[in-house]
């Protein structure tokens, strides 16, 4: 682990990604996130993490999520990590007039939702064959060159 990453382990149980999300914008607020970015830091977490555990793991009974927080350069990244096959393609984007006359089903906003709150998205594996969802968010230029998150 490097100095500027977090590691965190969950269970793959509902609840638990608020540890996660809590955990991740307390991180990005050190390094300088602005405040109105937090709030969608948590929700792409939390969002991430039930993807993983649903899609993922499909919430088998011991099975975790690793979440790797990390700040390189300009950039705040967050890998959201399952023991699922990953996915065949990218998820179509949903239609909210199809969904709200009862033609598609309601769920399926999670991916969509986090391509609008972070700079980027991608679906990754890492060294140990875990695949996952990777957040990448952008920092202000002011704070991502700090060596030290609170010293400065």
């Amino acid at each position: 682990m490097k100095p500027d990453e977090i590691q965190l382990v969950i269970p793959a149980k509902l609840g638990y990604e608020k540890i996660a999300m809590d955990t991740a914008a307390s991180f990005a607020k050190l390094y300088g996130l602005p405040h109105t970015k937090l709030e969608d830091v948590r929700t792409v977490i939390a969002e991430a993490c039930i993807n993983a555990m649903e899609h993922g793991n499909a919430f088998a009974p011991g099975s975790t999520i690793e979440i790797h927080m990390r700040v390189q350069k300009k950039v705040l990244q967050f890998d959201i990590l399952d023991s699922g096959k990953g996915l065949a393609s990218h998820p179509v984007r949903p239609d909210l007039e199809r969904k709200l006359a009862g033609d598609e089903s309601l769920r399926g906003w999670g991916i969509f939702l986090m391509e609008k709150l972070v700079d980027e998205v991608a679906f990754i594996q890492d060294a140990n064959k875990r695949n996952g969802t990777q957040l990448t968010l952008h920092l202000p230029l002011k704070s991502a060159g700090r060596k030290h998150p609170v010293i400065g």
